[in-house]
């Protein structure tokens, strides 16, 4: 079992902060956008190469995650 991560105060302030009703909209507006979507796809593309198996996917994102969480989100 991975122990809970603290997180960081930058971190905590952005999760825990409510999205206003623009923002939401901006949001919304943004995933539907095609431009946006071919470079999703060309994203999870280059991450499936980089990172071929769920092992490697995974110690990926823990390392990432720790990093995030100990320097806050805007680092």
């Amino acid at each position: 079992m991975i122990p809970r991560q603290k997180l960081s105060p930058a971190v905590r302030d952005r999760y825990e902060t409510p999205v206003s009703e623009e923002e939401w909209a901006r949001i919304r507006e943004l995933a539907r956008d095609p431009a946006n979507d071919a470079e999703t796809v060309d994203l999870a593309r280059w991450f499936r190469a980089r990172y071929p198996t769920a092992r490697e996917r995974f110690a990926y994102v823990r390392r990432k995650y720790v990093e995030w969480t100990r320097r806050g989100a805007d680092s």
